[in-house]
């Protein structure tokens, strides 16, 4: 057995599944997995397209599948933020932020784009921000104002009136 035939093999018992249910998932035959997993075919790159499929259907790595080089499975952008945090020691809501971050679309994301922009060139400049300390019993995130990046205006405020909640 060759290492292409093998590594569909592995890739189909973690999946849990039989020659027949995992062909189902791929429409084609249980013959036709059969055949690959046997190393049966004259010419492999011929089935290339299936092989993608393979790796969209399951969360495989195509060139785990192709080479066996590197993690069969392809992370997950959840898993990844996850991975990250922990290596890094990510507070709850700072992955909160990032995962949020990562769903903006559009001038949504220009709009917050420019925000970060103008927050970061503040602080190189030697200024500092004032993050809302709940657990130090600290007030509101002292920033107000307007920054411009890319045609994107957005406006941070506090209201005085919020101060304490942790809203503002």
């Amino acid at each position: 057995m060759d290492g292409l035939s093998e590594r569909v093999r592995i890739l189909r018992e973690s999946e849990g599944l039989s020659r027949d249910d995992f062909g189902e998932r791929l429409g084609v035959s249980r013959d036709v997995i059969l055949n690959i997993e046997m190393a049966r075919l004259a010419r492999p790159e011929q089935k290339e397209p299936l092989f993608k499929l393979m790796c969209k259907e399951f969360g495989a790595s195509y060139e785990w599948i192709m080479t066996g080089q590197g993690s069969m499975k392809v992370m997950s952008q959840e898993d990844a933020i996850e991975r990250f945090a922990s290596e890094h020691g990510i507070s709850y809501y700072a992955k909160k932020v990032l995962e949020s971050y990562l769903a903006l679309e559009g001038e949504t994301k220009e709009a917050v784009d420019g925000w970060l922009y103008g927050l970061v060139e503040s602080c190189a400049g030697g200024a500092t921000v004032e993050v809302f300390n709940q657990a130090a019993g600290g007030g509101i995130i002292p920033l107000t104002g307007q920054t411009t990046k890319s045609g994107a205006n957005v406006t941070i405020s506090t209201n005085s009136n919020l101060k304490g909640t942790g809203i503002g």
